[in-house]
């Protein structure tokens, strides 16, 4: 096809030039975005975590510090020190009676199954035990 002419009237061109020309002109408009090299996501995502590591550790000095000057022993104190343990109007001796009932029920969970396998080992004891009865019978 010949190159689009400024003047040319758009209504005067095939449905096939008309693609043509807007494919061109949509090509010309946007620039190519190319992948980046695999070496510079690796690299890129090292220095993410990498951040992530000092930004966790500036964390855990500052928490330290306010600690060691003993900041966590007033409830604005321990807002500042460590505004994760602390909810809107929850007491430290709430939030310490709610992990320790979340801890009590993981543990009946356990024990309750720990008591299951233990009488499920029991019956497949019995079972083998009946079956070597059996074997001397036979």
């Amino acid at each position: 096809l010949p190159p689009a002419d400024e003047n040319e009237d758009w209504s005067y061109l095939t449905t096939d030039e008309k693609v043509y020309r807007y494919c061109e002109k949509a090509v010309q408009e946007t620039s190519p975005q190319f992948r980046p090299p695999v070496w510079a996501t690796q690299y890129e995502a090292h220095d993410t975590a990498k951040y992530d590591e000092e930004k966790h550790s500036r964390e855990i000095h500052r928490m330290k510090t306010m600690m060691a000057q003993g900041l966590h022993k007033t409830k604005q104190g321990l807002r500042q020190t460590a505004p994760h343990l602390i909810r809107q109007n929850v007491d430290v001796r709430d939030y310490r009676r709610e992990a320790l009932e979340s801890v009590e029920m993981s543990s009946k969970r356990i024990r309750h199954a720990i008591q299951q396998s233990a009488r499920t080992r029991h019956d497949l004891q019995a079972c083998c035990q009946e079956l070597r009865k059996m074997e001397q019978i036979s």
